[in-house]
């Protein structure tokens, strides 16, 4: 698996993981081409391998190489699919910080509204948005009555992140 990774790491030009994943600086052309004669080398010697692995029966290892080998058809769309990410990092990020952030709320109400901004957030950042800046800007927004972008909206209208948030003054979408 690790070879994949510096297999998407080097289409992208980085040496290291860089922060919030190097998805964003891929050509999704070239992925395409070394996922094509790269990636499916290193498939097919871990398809190959994983059946040949004698594991404890129950054991982690053995549940560990079954939730691998077991979507195998869905591993390997990848390899024709550049625009799928080899993982589903920020996904499973954010389901187990959602899960640790919700420990405290004490009403169902509050749950909502945590679990509304924690969206809001982590979609902003997901879309290169500041988080801080697209939540402050979507209130505005509300309070003055209008209907702000979503964050990948907002993204692509051209939101400055780096900026004062800018905040229309009139509704951003038609009702």
């Amino acid at each position: 698996m690790a070879e994949l990774y510096d297999i998407e790491r080097k289409v992208a030009g980085v040496d290291a993981v860089a922060p919030g994943g190097c998805r964003r600086m891929m050509d999704l052309e070239k992925l395409r081409v070394a996922r094509d004669t790269e990636s499916r080398a290193v498939i097919a010697r871990l398809e190959k391998w994983i059946p040949e692995q004698s594991c404890t029966p129950g054991g982690r290892l053995k549940a560990g190489l079954e939730y691998v080998a077991g979507p195998w058809n869905n591993l390997s769309k990848l390899l024709d699919a550049p625009e799928i990410p080899l993982d589903n990092n920020i996904t499973d990020a954010g389901i187990a910080q959602e899960r640790r952030n919700y420990l405290g709320c004490r009403t169902e109400r509050g749950m909502r509204v945590a679990t509304t901004f924690y969206t809001l957030s982590e979609s902003a950042r997901v879309t290169g948005a500041n988080p801080d800046k697209y939540l402050r800007y979507a209130a505005e927004l509300l309070l003055e009555g209008g209907r702000p972008l979503l964050p990948h909206e907002w993204v692509a209208a051209g939101s400055r992140t780096d900026s004062p948030c800018p905040v229309p003054t009139s509704p951003a979408r038609p009702s």
